[in-house]
């Protein structure tokens, strides 16, 4: 059997990122990854560039990059970095999406800022976006 199995369930959006910023504590500096570099205002974890990893790795790589990096060139768009990021709230799974499972991508957003702000102290602190 693979390292994903379409019916495990990775969790809430909550623990999802919880795992992230333990990973991110522990071997975030070895990928060379930085959350002081995240810009919540502009987070999205949509995009490849403006999600954590994408903006935490900086001078224009993105979170494929940061999947290569990894996994090497071979093995950074399979299941098993698929699995991963989806445990540390860095993606959504096919089966998230395809069956409009939670965490939502805005889930997963909202968490990761309350996370990130909480670290620098703004717990509470809502999107600049949601202001307006």
């Amino acid at each position: 059997m693979s390292d994903f199995d379409s019916n495990i369930d990775h969790g809430t959006a909550g623990q999802r990122v919880m795992r992230g910023i333990a990973w991110l504590d522990e071997f975030g500096a070895e990928h060379g990854l930085d959350l002081d570099l995240v810009d919540l205002a502009s987070l999205d974890m949509r995009a490849p560039h403006g999600c954590v990893l994408g903006q935490a790795a900086g001078g224009g790589r993105g979170y494929w990059d940061v999947l290569r990096g990894m996994y090497g060139p071979d093995e950074y768009y399979g299941e098993a970095a698929e699995t991963w990021a989806t445990r540390h709230g860095f993606t959504r799974s096919d089966q998230d999406r395809v069956y409009w499972l939670s965490p939502s991508w805005e889930d997963l957003d909202a968490a990761w800022i309350a996370m990130i702000d909480t670290r620098r102290g703004n717990p509470g602190r809502v999107r600049d976006d949601e202001d307006e």
